[in-house]
């Protein structure tokens, strides 16, 4: 495992964690008006997306991580999935945004 996998997974496990518990709590807040925006299904069915994605690479492409760690490029696989991450989460925190307007 990288150096800095071994620092950042346990951080982003909590974070993770944090941002469960305090979404779980502000839908409750408000699970009415939530619930009837056009953009919790969306906001939803992203994080679904995210939370596979993250245990595909977890349980495929990132086991060989000794392999193409250092000097060597990532593996296709690897910046296929950093590409899904980055644009789900992206569409996540767009969809949270929308719910105030939509």
């Amino acid at each position: 495992m990288t150096t800095a996998a071994r620092h950042l997974l346990p951080l982003s496990r909590l974070g993770f964690a944090v941002a469960a518990l305090s979404g779980a709590a502000m839908f409750v807040s408000g699970a009415t008006s939530v619930g009837n925006s056009g953009a919790a299904p969306w906001k939803l069915g992203l994080i679904v997306v995210a939370g596979i994605s993250i245990a595909v690479f977890h349980k495929g492409v990132y086991r060989t991580v000794d392999h193409w760690d250092l000097g060597t490029g990532a593996p296709v696989r690897a910046r296929a999935a950093a590409t899904v991450s980055a644009l789900t989460w992206t569409g996540v925190i767009v969809s949270g945004r929308l719910l105030a307007y939509t």
